[in-house]
């Protein structure tokens, strides 16, 4: 896996260490493919975990991962757990099938309809299982981040 950082100078050596450490945890450093991360100030999806501030997309091995760059105001943990959990999301994609179509999202050859999706949505928690995957990985990857960056100030 490859990583490209745009629009994050400040962070971009934390995450290079985050995405090589966190690859290896996950199992999908040796996988083709390249994950770009892209700061954006507008809000993105909702998501429970980060408000709004994060999202990934794939094309044939190019993952998209959109943050807010509000991320870049809050303590470096919690960075590393968003950027932790849409990685997460990566591994699924790639080792998992997760993938979105018209009728729903695919997870593990089970398709769950957008009507399903709908409801969990307004949940107080997250139910479907790609997320509940994520939730349940997020911290302790980053608290691991933590422990082996050696870089965690600015640039």
């Amino acid at each position: 896996m490859k990583l490209v950082v745009e629009n994050c100078p400040e962070r971009e050596r934390f995450l290079r260490e985050a995405f090589n450490i966190t690859c290896n945890q996950l199992g999908i450093a040796a996988e083709e493919g390249t994950v770009t991360v892209i700061l954006q100030s507008q809000s993105l999806m909702y998501c429970p975990l980060t408000d709004g501030q994060t999202m990934t997309i794939t094309t044939d091995g190019q993952f998209l991962m959109y943050l807010s760059s509000r991320l870049l105001k809050e303590p470096l943990l919690r960075l590393a757990q968003v950027f932790c959990h849409e990685l997460v999301h990566v591994k699924q994609m790639i080792k998992d099938g997760l993938r979105g179509g018209e009728e729903g999202i695919v997870y593990k050859g089970e398709l769950y309809p957008i009507v399903a999706l709908a409801f969990a949505s307004i949940l107080p928690i997250p139910v479907e299982p790609w997320e509940v995957e994520a939730y349940s990985r997020d911290v302790e990857l980053a608290e691991t981040v933590m422990q082996y960056a050696s870089h965690k100030g600015g640039e």
